[in-house]
């Protein structure tokens, strides 16, 4: 091996794995989720023995990436994973995009095979795969150079909200090399991007004059910590409260919080939205399925669009006025204004609205559609609602399902939603629950999946017993890609169905065969169990509800 000579301080001389660790160390790194193979196997057991940091094997590495998400969206903190190269990667990668499109902080260490040995079976251009779909890569030059390039990727995951890939050859990290004490770059600090003041007054005109405001929070709202101040504002000036699908929980308990925007928005929220006269979207894209196609608010509704990408204002929805900034700095900037002005509104909150908002319950929605041998799915979420612990974090995901979870479970806050949801692909819920259950043990973790997406993670629940903590995982089993057989049937003229219809399986069985805790749910009567089982919750619970077919939300259709 060939020793690389440092100059100056007192040299640091050892494998550049070793420096590895100590870099990942430095960054006060909890919990790490992986597979181990030939190409990070001595960091990873150097990481857990020389440093004490939890290592979680996983069983297959899209899980690995799914629970090191899960931790990031549930604790504020990077997550950190670890794969070995060529397959370990390529097995990660629909994960990391889901990462990718849901703006998770992320590193992923990734083992690589040497570099110049493209003769290994396990070769694979890997930062070329990652770059052609838009995954971030932290290079460096040289053995030397990989430590310091740990913190740049640690600063630019957590600046930039995104997964940052480290690439680690084998020959460069059996290679020696000395470094000086503190050879790892320093942290970028976070910069706050405040509005043009012709912005704000421009936006205080607007809602001086508005009679019926509505504030739309998303991600961008959730990255600034902006919920005090939001409310501030919608308070002054009589504003209805709504979040983007990702930002789910953000306004948990406010009075005026009518839910989700868009497809998942309730019929009752879309009645008070229908009368909007100017909507303030502060850090969502008002994407199709926020704004439910262009058609959640009024077409003479004034449109306000706040991001601190100038990029992202019009890119769907054209705005009257669009302002480039961070979310906080801009509202608290208007707060001020408007205070300046004498500006106070009842605005939306008028006595009989907020009658109606505190009457209203999530069950008039729908006609329970139950039947001898299965459970309407929003009737069982509903009942699961009321029995689930208030502190509790929602993994959910997969297809239909989804729209069960997100229209009726309810979160403490948005740090407790996890809407694995951002790439529209089956099987992360499993992942990233377990990983939020490491991360927030204070807090009960529930996945919610099809039986679709379950089987596509199925492996992962030798995980979530090894790991040991609290865990729901709720089985919306209806036999079938659901999604697919909605399309099938509404969409492409009634094509047959078959190919997305599967025999029923025993999930229950299953999971007990995997250690788990396991009941089978066709009645409400069933639900007895689950009630047992949270009196004193211990280990993964696993629920196999088999689901009334063929019931679809309205999400479905918009």
């Amino acid at each position: 091996m060939t020793a690389v000579k440092a100059v100056g301080e007192p040299a640091d001389e050892r494998p550049v794995w070793q420096h590895i660790a100590a870099a990942v160390a430095a960054e006060d790194v909890e919990a790490v989720f992986g597979v181990i193979g030939l190409g990070n196997m001595q960091l990873a057991v150097h990481l857990a023995s020389e440093y004490g940091v939890a290592y979680h094997p996983a069983r297959h590495e899209s899980g690995a990436i799914s629970m090191a998400d899960g931790y990031a969206r549930a604790t504020g903190r990077p997550g950190v994973c670890t794969v070995t190269a060529g397959p370990g990667l390529t097995n990660a990668l629909t994960s990391l995009l889901e990462a990718q499109r849901s703006a998770t902080p992320l590193v992923l260490l990734a083992g690589q095979s040497a570099v110049d040995n493209p003769a290994d079976n396990q070769y694979l251009e890997q930062e070329r795969l990652l770059r052609s779909v838009d995954i971030e890569v932290e290079g460096y030059s040289g053995a030397a150079g990989i430590p310091g390039t740990i913190a740049r990727a640690f600063s630019r995951a957590r600046r930039e909200r995104r997964p940052v890939v480290v690439n680690l050859p084998l020959d460069l990290q059996h290679t020696v090399v000395a470094l000086p004490p503190g050879a790892q770059s320093a942290q970028s600090a976070e910069t706050t991007q405040a509005p043009a003041d012709e912005s704000v007054q421009a936006l205080a005109d607007l809602l001086s004059r508005a009679q019926n405001p509505v504030v739309l929070a998303g991600r961008g709202a959730v990255v600034s910590d902006a919920r005090s101040v939001l409310e501030e504002l919608a308070d002054r000036v009589g504003a209805l409260l709504m979040t983007s699908g990702p930002a789910k929980g953000f306004f948990s308990g406010n009075p005026f919080s009518i839910g989700v925007a868009g497809g998942f928005s309730t019929r009752r929220a879309l009645q008070h939205v229908d009368q909007a006269d100017l909507v303030l979207c502060f850090g969502a894209s008002l994407n199709p399925w926020q704004t439910r196609h262009g058609k959640l608010f009024p077409s003479d509704a004034r449109l306000v669009h706040v991001d601190t990408d100038s990029d992202a204002i019009d890119r769907y929805l054209k705005a009257d006025l669009g302002i480039v900034g961070d979310v906080s700095a801009v509202a608290a900037a208007v707060v001020k204004e408007l205070a300046g002005r004498g500006v106070r509104h009842t605005g939306m909150r008028t006595e009989a609205r907020t009658a109606d908002l505190r009457a209203f319950g999530a069950a008039d929605e729908w006609t329970d559609a139950s039947r001898e041998q299965d459970l309407d799915p929003r009737t069982l979420t509903a009942r699961l609602d009321g029995m689930l612990p208030t502190a509790r974090t929602v993994a959910s995901g997969d297809g239909i399902c989804f729209g069960w979870s997100i229209l009726g479970l309810s979160v403490p806050d948005e740090q407790a939603w996890l809407m694995m949801y951002g790439f529209q692909s089956l099987g992360h819920a499993l992942g990233a629950a377990i990983g939020a259950a490491v991360g927030r043990p204070d807090r009960l973790a529930v996945a919610t999946l099809g039986d679709g997406g379950l089987m596509m993670a199925l492996s992962e629940l030798d995980t979530a017993v090894r790991v040991g903590r609290p865990l729901v995982v709720i089985v919306y089993n209806d036999s079938a890609y659901g999604a697919e057989v909605f399309h099938l049937t509404h969409h492409f003229g009634g094509l047959p169905t078959e190919l997305v219809r599967f025999p029923d399986v025993d999930f229950a069985a299953t999971a007990r065969a995997l250690g788990c805790r396991a009941v089978t749910v066709r009645k409400e009567a069933d639900l007895e169990a689950v009630q047992r089982w949270l009196e004193a919750p211990s280990g993964t619970l696993l629920i196999d509800a088999k689901v009334t077919p063929d019931v679809w939300a309205d999400w479905m259709f918009s």
